[in-house]
C-alpha cells in the first residue's frame, strides 16, 4: 500500500486500421480496380475515432475513472495522467475504435504492474471484410 502520494502514468501508443486485398472497405480507399489474382497491398490509415479511458481497479469497490481522451483521424495518441493517489493505482484502460465508420472494436487492456511510470500500447485492426477484423498486439510497458 503506497501511502499519500504524487503519481503519474504516461500513455502512448498508436493506432492503425488497415485493410487487405479481401476487404470490402478497400474499395473506398484505392479507385482502382484489381483483377481476382492480382490483390491490392495492405493499406492502413488512422481511425476515424478513438475513446482511450484510463480506469483504476478496485477490487470491492467501482472502478474509478482517472482520464478520458478522444482523437478523431490520429493514429498516434498521447497523454498523461497525474494526480494525488492515497492507494497504489492498478490500472487498465478501455478502448473504442473506429475504422472507416463501419468497424468498431472495443477492448479492455490489463496493465500487469502496479504504479506503472509508463505505458505504451500500439493496436494494427486488420478489416479482413465488415464485421470481421483481426487484430494484431504490440505491448510494452516500462
Amino acid at each position: 500500500m503506497t501511502v499519500i502520494e504524487f503519481q503519474t502514468i504516461h500513455v502512448s501508443g498508436e493506432i492503425k486500421c488497415c485493410t487487405n486485398g479481401s476487404s470490402d472497405a478497400l474499395k473506398n480507399l484505392l479507385p482502382q480496380r484489381f483483377d481476382l489474382g492480382n490483390s491490392p497491398p495492405e493499406v492502413c490509415y488512422p481511425p476515424s475515432k478513438a475513446v482511450i479511458k484510463l480506469w483504476d481497479y478496485f477490487q470491492s469497490l467501482p472502478n474509478k475513472l482517472l482520464f478520458h481522451a478522444q482523437f478523431e483521424n490520429m493514429t498516434k495518441y498521447d497523454f498523461i495522467w497525474a494526480n494525488i493517489k492515497i492507494f497504489d493505482i492498478k490500472p487498465f484502460l478501455h478502448f473504442y475504435i473506429e475504422c472507416s465508420n463501419e468497424t468498431i472494436y472495443i477492448t479492455r487492456h490489463n496493465v500487469p504492474e502496479i504504479n506503472p511510470k509508463t505505458i505504451s500500447k500500439d493496436y494494427k485492426i486488420t478489416m479482413l471484410h465488415l464485421g470481421k477484423i483481426q487484430l494484431s498486439i504490440d505491448y510494452a510497458s516500462v
